[in-house]
């Protein structure tokens, strides 16, 4: 009787393997793809940034989520980001401000690590490298009710075409029905000097949201 319970037995387990194995491969996270967008508190940091304040940009794009298992993913992104600072103008004629507006191709390519709730929200933080591929420059005056404004090549300020970063962020992503909605909050580190005459870099804090679809395999 002994012999027979345990044959029984492991006709059940071994025939209920390929259903688990079947049941894990289904249940398994999907690809995503999401699009966001949000707000940059962008500003620049190093020896040679003296006074500079907040410019207020944007940023938006697309990100694409390749689950590696145990909550790990891989999460390259591609993005339009507005970067640059202000500073405050004050001669003895005008009192304003100036503002260095610069676009940014950024593609950062991030680890990412996401937990799972019990109500199936998703909290997640993520860092990693990024490249950024200049788009253009401009530079802003404000003062005295007058606004102009100028290319940064037209005013002999030479910002470099590259801009290496790092970043770091988290978030959390909201279930509906098989996709998800996003808010989250990042911070990028510049690693790159703005041009080769001065030590400034980019320091950026985004608030952004989105909406990830979730890719049948």
């Amino acid at each position: 009787m002994h012999m027979r319970v345990l044959t029984v037995a492991a006709a059940i387990v071994m025939g209920g393997i390929p259903a688990v194995a079947a049941a894990q491969t289904s249940s398994a996270d999907p690809i995503r793809l999401g699009i966001l967008g949000g707000v940059n508190s962008a500003t620049v940091g190093g020896k040679d940034a003296e006074d500079a304040d907040r410019l207020t940009a944007f940023l938006f794009g697309v990100s694409v989520l390749k689950p590696l298992g145990g909550g790990w993913g891989i999460r390259p992104e591609l993005l339009y980001s507005r970067r640059g600072a202000e500073a405050p103008i004050d001669d003895e004629d005008v009192t304003g401000k100036a503002k260095i507006k610069i676009d940014y191709l950024d593609v950062p390519v991030l680890v990412q690590y996401e937990g799972k709730t019990g109500g199936g929200v998703r909290p997640h933080v993520y860092a990693g490298p990024s490249v950024g591929f200049k788009v253009r420059c401009k530079l802003e005056g404000t003062g005295a009710g007058v606004t102009a404004s100028m290319d940064c090549d037209d005013a002999d300020l030479d910002i470099k075409s590259v801009d290496f970063a790092g970043v770091v962020g988290g978030g959390v992503a909201l279930p509906i029905g098989n996709h998800f909605a996003t808010l989250g909050v990042r911070y990028q580190h510049g690693f790159t000097d703005l041009e080769s005459e001065s030590v400034v870099k980019h320091r950026v804090l985004s608030v952004y949201a989105g909406f990830e679809f979730s890719l049948t395999r």
